[in-house]
């Protein structure tokens, strides 16, 4: 593996200017990334994104920087973010979630097999087939769930409206 002697972002960041043609700045940006990144807040996906634009792993910071700011799932927070971000590279992802973030769903429980999907609360139109066991009510546009019978271990997460599972049980 490729490393510095004091392994400091700055030290790979400079190896990548200074050598742009070299075998080693795959593995030099990984570094820079995994650095700078590594308490995974927002300041650090800003910071990121306004010094290493041309970094490899830039993508993925956009959009670990966009969950990070977009937890309320809400479509005036999507707004927000976008105003203050304008060169946000997925602004497919980001309408598409505010539509998802306007629908009326709410759970229900199946009467065949007693597990939970969702559907739409004014056309009673199933959007998600059931297949959790157990689906709580909305905050936030997002729903803890529970993915199966678990007894006295159970592992919870959320789901968004769609049923895109956004935190893993």
């Amino acid at each position: 593996r490729f490393s510095t002697a004091n392994h400091k972002w700055q030290a790979f960041d400079l190896f990548i200017k200074n050598n742009p043609g070299s075998n080693w700045i795959d593995d030099a940006q990984d570094s820079v990334y995994f650095l700078t990144t590594k308490n995974e807040t927002i300041d650090d996906y800003n910071f990121f994104i306004a010094n290493f634009p041309s970094n490899k792993h830039i993508n993925d910071v956009w959009l670990k920087l966009y969950r990070a700011s977009t937890l309320k799932y809400d479509v005036a927070v999507i707004d927000s973010f976008e105003k203050k971000h304008s060169s946000f590279p997925f602004h497919d992802v980001a309408e598409a979630e505010k539509e998802v973030a306007a629908k009326p769903v709410i759970p229900y429980e199946s009467e065949e097999n007693n597990l939970f999907g969702l559907k739409d609360s004014i056309t009673k139109n199933i959007t998600l087939l059931p297949k959790y066991f157990f689906i709580d009510t909305f905050s936030n546009n997002l729903a803890l769930f529970n993915p199966d019978s678990c007894g006295d271990n159970c592992r919870y997460g959320f789901i968004n409206k769609i049923g895109d599972v956004i935190v893993e049980a």
